[in-house]
């Protein structure tokens, strides 16, 4: 009874119920060491020994091979394996839901030559049995080796009855070694400044990549060596379609491969020009044939590069950026884009210094030339003058000034000039207005007054190309002009609304249509003496009160 006691004791201990816990990581520790043609030889020898159970058997054929795991348990084995990384765990597949045999084209990628298969049973829910995986048969059936239920390694895996059902979940722990390598799948193919750049996932003990590309219907060529997880094929021709693939390759072995989607190659797309506008900066580029559409990037003062702006189609090869803010730096590039696929790109891109339009505000004559006025713009360093006649074919630069007026002294009489402005940044310039005119008009000066029989004749130099002249007057005591006369004939005039004794100013402005001169602003002041005190008493004049300035 006692004995009985304790044997049933032992039986419930060794069959801990212990739940498999399933490790996500994919790299394994030190099993590049693991050989996998020692390990099935040392299980071809000792499949039938008789030491040990199947758990210690699995345990001896690892060892063999390189892997430092142990387990006298199937539990402990399977743990143990996971525990120091060795490898990755997958639930196989059986071709009877929870019974059958293993059929390798089921299990594509969790389970090779070499590996352990853990049987777990889920009516005790435990782990009751482990064997190595030696490949597959004839007709795609997993074979292995097995220790206390003995097979030779030519037998085909199957479940059994166990505690009255064969109710089974089956493990494998898929030991990476280097002889079967991973297929690279290409994650993406983008263009770049040099050409085509394909990437995909680095695989584990590859030592070396060989990338192939072909067209539609011919055959693959290949670019051997490649020792990163990336290639630029920089022999790829503007508009034609490449599919692209992957192979891992080391000392024992090359993966499979799985070709990409198909790429339309659209080829470095260049600019023909870069320039501020009235709107904000507009890009020019050269049309590409290959193209459906553009794909527009800009990066603000240096920073990070944002996809902008898509330009449908690939006849239209002009955009501007119309948000964009005076005294910042923005670069841009242009990618030509055929359906899905990404064209190449020139990765320094175009830049410029943009500052806005400055606007002018006013346009007049001065005694010494003709005075500009215009709005200050943000970030601006300077501004440029520019003006240009009506027989000119360009406009003539003036010099660039800080502030915001400038006089051209440089003029002449009863010559029309119009005048523009262009803010300076750094390097780069604004746009331009289309200006303001203005005709030049020479300030007449007086040059007599004199006492006459009826008030004061007032004598001015004559200015070609005008209307006439403004005749304006303060008497002594007053602060603001007074517009006295307009004469279109000659040039003089008599004032005869003057009183005797009366220092009278006068000044003068020539006119054209709307256009007027400046004026002398001191003026020219004379005493008017009455000489016949019955003289009759002067008729009205054309007065008119205006304040010059």
């Amino acid at each position: 009874m006692t004995k009985r006691l304790l044997g049933l004791l032992l039986v419930v201990f060794a069959t801990v119920i212990v739940i498999p816990t399933f490790v996500t990581k994919t790299e394994a520790a030190n099993t590049e060491e693991y050989d996998i043609g020692d390990a099935i030889t040392y299980a071809e020898k000792n499949w039938d020994n008789g030491r040990g159970l199947c758990a210690q058997f699995v345990s001896e054929c690892l060892n063999y091979g390189g892997v430092d795991a142990y387990g006298m348990r199937v539990v402990d084995l399977y743990n143990e394996l996971l525990a120091k990384e060795y490898g990755k765990s997958y639930k196989l597949t059986l071709t009877n839901g929870k019974s059958g045999s293993i059929r390798m084209s089921d299990n594509e990628g969790k389970v090779k030559k070499g590996d352990p298969i853990f049987y777990f049973c889920n009516v005790c829910e435990n782990f009751e049995h482990v064997v190595l995986c030696n490949g597959v048969n004839s007709n795609g059936y997993i074979q292995d080796y097995a220790h206390n239920k003995a097979h030779n390694g030519k037998k085909q895996t199957y479940t059994y009855g166990h505690c009255g059902s064969d109710n089974w979940t089956i493990y494998s722990i898929s030991i990476d070694n280097g002889d079967t390598l991973k297929t690279p799948e290409v994650k993406s193919i983008s263009g770049t400044a040099k050409g085509v750049e394909i990437k995909w996932d680095a695989v584990k003990f590859a030592e070396s990549y060989n990338v192939y590309r072909k067209e539609p219907g011919s055959k693959w060529t290949v670019f051997k060596d490649v020792k990163d997880n990336s290639y630029i094929d920089t022999t790829a021709k503007n508009g034609k379609t490449y599919i692209y693939t992957v192979r891992a390759c080391n000392e024992k072995t090359m993966s499979g491969f799985k070709p990409s989607a198909e790429y339309k190659f659209v080829d470095k797309i260049d600019f023909v020009s870069i320039g501020a506008s009235k709107n904000g900066v507009k890009l020019v580029w050269n049309k590409n044939s290959a193209a459906t559409s553009y794909y527009i990037y800009r990066s603000v003062n240096g920073g990070k590069w944002v996809r902008y702006a898509v330009v449908k189609g690939n006849t239209k090869t002009t955009y501007t950026d119309t948000a964009v803010e005076s005294g910042k730096t923005y670069r841009y590039r242009v990618r030509g884009m055929a359906g899905s696929s990404v064209g190449c790109y020139d990765s320094t891109g175009v830049g410029i210094n943009f500052v806005d339009t400055p606007v002018l505000k006013s346009i007049k004559n001065t005694k010494d030339g003709i005075s500009l006025k215009w709005g200050s713009v943000k970030g601006a360093t300077g501004y440029r003058v520019y003006r240009r006649t009506t027989t000119d074919k360009g406009w003539t630069y003036l010099g660039v000034i800080k502030g915001t007026t400038y006089n051209d002294k440089k003029v002449q009489n009863d010559v029309t000039y119009r005048y523009t402005v262009r803010a300076v940044f750094k390097n780069s310039l604004s746009a331009f207005e289309s200006g303001l005119v203005l005709k030049h008009i020479k300030t007449p000066e007086i040059t007599s007054i004199i006492s006459v029989d009826n008030g004061l004749s007032i004598e001015w130099e004559e200015v070609s190309g005008v209307s006439g002249y403004y005749l304006y007057r303060k008497a002594e005591g007053e602060k603001n002009w007074t517009r006295i006369a307009t004469v279109r004939n000659g040039n003089e005039y008599v004032d005869t609304n003057v009183n005797d004794g009366v220092e009278y100013t006068y000044t003068v402005k020539a006119f054209f249509d709307k256009t007027v001169s400046a004026y002398n602003t001191d003026g020219v002041t004379f005493k008017y003496l009455r000489k016949n005190e019955n003289e009759i008493e002067a008729p009205d004049t054309d007065t008119e009160s205006d304040d010059i300035d």
